[in-house]
């Protein structure tokens, strides 16, 4: 990944204040659309680590863009 990237990348808590909403609604938001998307064998919600266990983090425009998939596929 390249360095210019990495400045982008937000956890869980700056994810959720790009998207405009709070924690609990976006661990539920992503909580249901996960399922939703294993259930309809969709795509999985876009995710980036440091390395193998490391922390999630999250590109907003990505995870706008298969929010928007999940609601158009279903």
């Amino acid at each position: 990944m390249k360095v210019q990237e990495r400045k982008d990348l937000l956890s869980m808590k700056g994810l959720a204040e790009a998207l405009g909403m709070s924690q609990t609604t976006l661990w539920r938001v992503f909580k249901t659309n996960q399922s939703l998307a294993r259930k309809n064998k969709l795509r999985a919600c876009p995710v980036h680590k440091s390395y193998a266990n490391g922390r999630k983090y999250y590109l907003a425009e990505e995870v706008q863009q298969w929010l928007d998939y999940i609601n158009s596929s279903i």
